[in-house]
């Protein structure tokens, strides 16, 4: 497991889909709603994440939403 600092990840929204990327490793990518239209958010994801995808998509660009969240708290609130 990679400690906090190093952690690099970019969102993204391609083809109604939200998705996250590992700047370390570009073939990295996980989709964390396979339908933005319809905000079906993966119920595989673990509570925390599907409760801040939830929150992102309340926003114009889920996207922009978490990549800011994600520079100002690394989502690693206490």
């Amino acid at each position: 497991m990679q400690q906090r600092e190093f952690v690099r990840l970019y969102f993204s929204e391609c083809k109604n889909e939200l998705l996250m990327h590992d700047f370390n490793d570009h073939n990295k990518i996980v989709s964390l709603c396979i339908d933005l239209k319809k905000k079906n958010i993966l119920n595989s994801l673990t509570m925390n994440a599907y409760r801040l995808v939830d929150e992102s998509l309340r926003h114009i660009s889920p996207s922009e939403f978490l990549i800011k969240e994600f520079q100002l708290n690394g989502f690693f609130r206490s």
